[in-house]
């Protein structure tokens, strides 16, 4: 349990500092891009990227998801024909998507064509290479390539003289970095030299296929709950509003990076655990730790929403401050959503995982066009909260019957403070009251994870020396 626990610490600490670093650096870049970038600009770029979010899935086919899973525990020559399989899946199907959408868009006659083709191709290679350092235990390399990328898109655009920069230069600005992380990854472990015929296997493409496959629907069904808000909103209302929108999702997508972060280090542990007789009682002190952790950070998030507003971001966004409290406490219910879908990943439980988010879509959807003639934006907000809410209970249900699991009565006191900033986020506008909030929400958020953060610095302590 000890030697778990170590694991888990570890790999969360290193993913988190470079998370923290890349995330601070992208809150830093908002603010600098909001007064360059029209809210139009912004909102058209924002779908562009939605549409990508959405195409990388189709392209690997989730092979990389198999890859991590089959690889983390594997010897060197069957982790070797994990990477080999994947990596030619991969290049096949993006030749091919690339082709498909050159033919589109020379149809369309797209002025942006090729600037989304080279950020296309550069954001595939790298979501694959992410999960490539996962596979080859490399988290701290994770960790670096994203803080690679978000620093050479901050060094970017405040490099450039422009008071305004276009559709096209922001697409080519955010190919470079993710192409220059690329690089950094080919360079240091040449993994070109991985393509080889002897490790390339048609029964390992086979059994990387068949945990992947369900997973496809599962990330398309994430992407309608997500992001497909941006395109309805920019159907109906237009891209200004998209940009809002877009603007709105600042402060959760960083919460939501934490999130996949720890994640990612606790779909490593669960699959670690798997064999271990005492993984049930490892599994309820994660969820008390997971419980206070988030919520205490949840906290937080909603108490800065009024100075990140008011402080940083250019006053034509500022209509944002409204709908983020809401994609917080939808943020929140996805903490537990990592947490259920790391066991049942583990488990390889991927169609139930991939049934119980198209159930999500389908619910965010209906919910969405329903609502959005009577409360515009508020209806992508309350649609992305209710569906992830639903999702989080299926899967909740769903680990109860494996694993008896429950948060401590006492923990559950901290669901008070949660809801007081909350209704506080919309009712109170007094900035000494906020700023009394803030340092209560910083206060709690030390005490009850206190025993986390002297355990951080003592892990540090060890690897300095």
């Amino acid at each position: 349990m000890k030697n778990s626990n170590y694991s888990f610490e570890k790999n969360t600490i290193i993913l988190l500092l470079g998370s923290i670093l890349g995330k601070g650096i992208s809150f830093i870049l908002f603010p600098i891009l909001s007064h360059k970038v029209s809210t139009e600009t912004y909102g058209l770029f924002d779908v562009i990227s939605t549409y990508i979010s959405l195409l990388i899935p189709v392209i690997s086919l989730q092979t990389h998801e198999a890859m991590v899973r089959y690889s983390v525990t594997a010897n060197e020559h069957e982790r070797r024909e994990n990477i080999c399989t994947c990596l030619v899946i991969f290049f096949v199907a993006t030749g091919v998507i690339c082709v498909i959408i050159y033919g589109i868009g020379t149809n369309c006659r797209w002025d942006f064509l090729y600037s989304f083709i080279f950020m296309f191709a550069g954001a595939s290679l790298y979501n694959y290479n992410l999960g490539f350092l996962r596979a080859i235990k490399r988290l701290e390399l994770y960790s670096i390539t994203n803080a690679i990328y978000l620093l050479s898109l901050l060094i970017m655009v405040i490099t450039i003289n422009s008071p305004s920069i276009s559709l096209e230069r922001l697409l080519m600005i955010y190919g470079i970095g993710y192409w220059l992380c690329n690089l950094v990854v080919l360079v240091l472990f040449r993994l070109v030299f991985y393509i080889r015929k002897k490790y390339f296997s048609l029964s390992t493409m086979k059994k990387l296929l068949q945990y992947a496959y369900p997973l496809i629907p599962n990330n398309i069904a994430w992407w309608v709950i997500n992001v497909s808000d941006r395109s309805i909103i920019s159907i109906y209302l237009g891209s200004s509003f998209n940009g809002i929108y877009a603007a709105s999702n600042k402060i959760p997508s960083f919460l939501n990076s934490l999130l996949n972060v720890v994640g990612i280090s606790w779909q490593q542990s669960t699959i670690e655990k798997l064999n271990d007789l005492e993984k049930e009682v490892y599994y309820n002190e994660k969820y008390n730790n997971w419980f206070a952790s988030f919520t205490s950070l949840s906290c937080v998030c909603l108490c800065l929403n009024y100075f990140y507003f008011n402080y940083f971001v250019d006053q034509q966004y500022y209509s944002a401050f409204h709908y983020t409290p809401i994609l917080i406490i939808a943020t929140y219910c996805m903490a537990f959503l990592h947490y259920f879908t790391g066991i049942l990943l583990a488990h390889s439980k991927t169609k139930l995982i991939g049934a119980s988010t198209v159930m999500g879509a389908i619910i965010n959807l209906l919910i969405h066009m329903a609502l959005l003639p009577y409360i515009s934006i508020y209806a992508a907000a309350i649609s992305t909260l209710i569906s992830q809410l639903v999702v989080t209970i299926i899967r909740f249900c769903t680990i109860k019957k494996m694993y008896d699991i429950q948060i401590s009565k006492k923990l559950m006191c901290l669901n008070l403070p949660h809801l007081y900033f909350f209704v506080c986020s919309y009712m109170v506008k007094n900035r000494f009251i906020i700023c009394g909030n803030l340092i209560f929400a910083i206060a709690l958020l030390i005490v009850v994870n206190r025993k986390k953060i002297i355990n951080v610095f003592k892990m540090i302590k060890i690897w300095r020396n």
